[in-house]
């Protein structure tokens, strides 16, 4: 479809979990063989060091990508004045019941809606060269 559309180039990005993932460098593969050149836009693993793979699957031709941050990372949330809401209390995945109005320190990025990023919403912009 690409192709036919006479696209120059993609950037690829996705949602979900392993197979989706799969699905993605399968089409930079279909891309890059029909002349089209992509980007990969994702977040990485890599683990708490950074030692394990960053991609849960890696195929040559993609060899572009941009990464929005660690998955693996952990997010440090200060203590705040104010609350909006019903909850005295934080409700996330590991840490039901964590205050709402202390510090919060999470062990990684994704126990959190929005800590992970895979898209780098908010960050995109466009520059002519």
């Amino acid at each position: 479809l690409a192709k036919a559309m006479g696209a120059e180039g993609a950037l690829v990005t996705w949602i979900g979990g392993g197979n989706a993932f799969v699905d993605v460098m399968l089409t930079i593969r279909a891309c890059e063989r029909n002349g089209i050149k992509t980007t990969l836009v994702t977040y990485e693993n890599g683990g708490k060091e950074g030692k394990d793979s960053p991609v849960l699957f890696y195929l040559p031709e993609a060899d572009a990508v941009v990464s929005t941050g660690s998955l693996d990372k952990t997010l440090e949330l200060p203590a705040v004045d104010k609350v909006i809401g019903p909850y005295d209390q934080v409700k996330i995945f590991p840490f039901p019941g964590a205050a709402s109005r202390g510090a919060l320190s999470l062990e990684a990025r994704d126990v959190m809606m929005g800590g992970a990023d895979i898209w780098g919403q908010g960050m995109w912009k466009c520059a002519e060269y």
